[in-house]
C-alpha cells in the first residue's frame, strides 16, 4: 500500500511539474500587474512560464523582450531568470541575467535599452517635465542585498530633452550620463551631460523602498535664452547663472 501511494504521488508530482512546464506566458501578466500597481503589464505573450516571449507595457509603450528559467536551481529556493532579445538575436538588446533568493537579488552582464518615458510610467514617478530620448543601462554585476548591497549601474540617456505642461520648444540635454553605486540599502551617483542647449551636474538616489530624488543645477549654454530661461524658473530656483532643480518622490 505504501508503494502504491508513493507512485501515486511520484506521478501527481510529475504530472503538476508538466503542466507548470507547459503553463503559458500569460499567466505571467497579473502577478506582474499586481507586482508593480498596474504600472506595467503583458502583451503578445507567446510561450511557456518557463521559456516565452512577450512585450512590457507601461505608458502605452511596448518592448519587447524574451526570457527563460532554470529550473534546477529552485529545488534550492533560488530563482534564475535570463532575459534575451525578443526575436533570438545573437547581439542586440535587451539582456540580462538575475538571480534572486532570500531577498537578495544579483544582476549580471546587464545591457538594456528602454524608452525615458517608459521608465518613468514603469516606476510611477510623476515630474513636472515629459522626457524623451532612450536609456540605455549596462550592469557587469551588481548585488541588491540591503545593507550589504555592492556593485554599479552605468545609465546614459540619449537624445535627451523634456518638454514641459505649459508648453514652448523642449529643452535639448544632450546626453545624460549617471554612474549609480549600490551601497546598504541605497542606489546613487553624479548625474552630468555633453551637447544640448544646457550643462547639467547633480547627483541622484534611490532607496530600497522606492524613495527617490533628483538635484540638479542646470545652467543654459547661452545667457540670452529667454525661452529658456523662463522655461527653467517655472520649475527650478535661482543659482548663479542657472536653475537648480530638485525632486523628491516614491517610485513603486
Amino acid at each position: 500500500m505504501g508503494r502504491i501511494l508513493a507512485l501515486v504521488v511520484a506521478v501527481l508530482l510529475l504530472v503538476a511539474a508538466a503542466l507548470l512546464w507547459l503553463a503559458p506566458a500569460t499567466l505571467v501578466a497579473p502577478r506582474l500587474e499586481r507586482a508593480t500597481d498596474g504600472g506595467v503589464s503583458f502583451a503578445d505573450a507567446d510561450g511557456s512560464v518557463w521559456k516565452g516571449r512577450a512585450s512590457l507595457v507601461a505608458g502605452g509603450i511596448r518592448v519587447p523582450m524574451a526570457w527563460s528559467i532554470d529550473p534546477l536551481p529552485l529545488a534550492k529556493g533560488e530563482l534564475h531568470v535570463r532575459v534575451t532579445p525578443h526575436d533570438g538575436a545573437a547581439t542586440g538588446a535587451p539582456r540580462a541575467d538575475v538571480t534572486w533568493r532570500d531577498g537578495r537579488a544579483v544582476v549580471r552582464d546587464v545591457d538594456v535599452v528602454l524608452p525615458a518615458a517608459w521608465m518613468v510610467a514603469a516606476a510611477g514617478i510623476r515630474v513636472p517635465w515629459r522626457p524623451t530620448g532612450d536609456l540605455a543601462v549596462t550592469v557587469a554585476t551588481l548585488e541588491w542585498a540591503p545593507p550589504a548591497s555592492r556593485g554599479e549601474a552605468r545609465i546614459v540617456w540619449r537624445d535627451a530633452r523634456i518638454a514641459f505642461p505649459a508648453g514652448g520648444a523642449p529643452v535639448d540635454l544632450g546626453t545624460v550620463s549617471a554612474t549609480a553605486a549600490a551601497s546598504g540599502d541605497r542606489l546613487a551617483g553624479p548625474v552630468s551631460n555633453e551637447g544640448g542647449d544646457v550643462t547639467v551636474r547633480g547627483e541622484f538616489g534611490l532607496r530600497g523602498g522606492g524613495d527617490a530624488d533628483v538635484t540638479l543645477l542646470v545652467t543654459p549654454r547661452h545667457a540670452d535664452d529667454a525661452a529658456l530661461a523662463r522655461a527653467l524658473a517655472g520649475i527650478g530656483t535661482p543659482e548663479g547663472s542657472g536653475w537648480r532643480l530638485t525632486w523628491r518622490g516614491r517610485a513603486r
